[in-house]
């Protein structure tokens, strides 16, 4: 799978995933407009491993289960 990186004056944070089949093509993409958003989500691993002790990885800190079990519970509210 080919990955490509564009460094561009005033962006500050633009991520597309593209998947191309031979008759269709699906777009997912996310743009940042300040480094606020970044700076944001950055705290919430340190306040995760703060005076602990050992070796975590994102899959720690993130619980997608819950993030998952919370996505879909709007997204059922919104679809009544």
């Amino acid at each position: 799978m080919p990955i490509q990186a564009v460094r561009a004056s005033g962006v500050v944070g633009k991520h597309e995933v593209l998947i191309i089949g031979e008759d269709d093509k699906i777009e997912i993409s996310h743009e940042s407009f300040s480094r606020k958003a970044f700076a944001l989500r950055d705290i919430n691993p340190v306040n995760y491993i703060y005076k602990k002790s050992g070796y975590y990885e994102m899959k720690d800190i993130l619980d997608l289960k819950k993030i998952l079990y919370r996505y879909i519970n709007t997204f059922d509210s919104v679809l009544g």
